[in-house]
């Protein structure tokens, strides 16, 4: 038996089809997962610039610091910013 050649071609279309639109997909999750990384390392640039400010207005204690830091950690694993 054999497939009549207008089948196998829209097979085939079809097929390439679906994967441009795989690859578009793929494409705009990439981008996505780009963007939102961009977004944490402007986040913790941020953060960091935040803490050097305060600790530079004053001289805190070495517990102080690291409260500080475990508040910041915390606000991150929260989603605060």
């Amino acid at each position: 038996m054999t497939i009549p050649r207008e089948t196998s071609l829209a097979f085939h279309r079809e097929s390439a089809e679906r994967e441009a639109r795989l690859l578009a997909d793929l494409e705009r999750v990439f981008g996505t997962i780009e963007a939102n990384r961009q977004h944490y390392d402007a986040m913790q640039d941020r953060a960091f610039d935040e803490l050097v400010q305060v600790l530079e207005r004053r001289r805190p204690t070495d517990d102080e610091i690291a409260e500080g830091v475990n508040a910041l950690k915390q606000r991150f694993e929260r989603g605060g910013w």
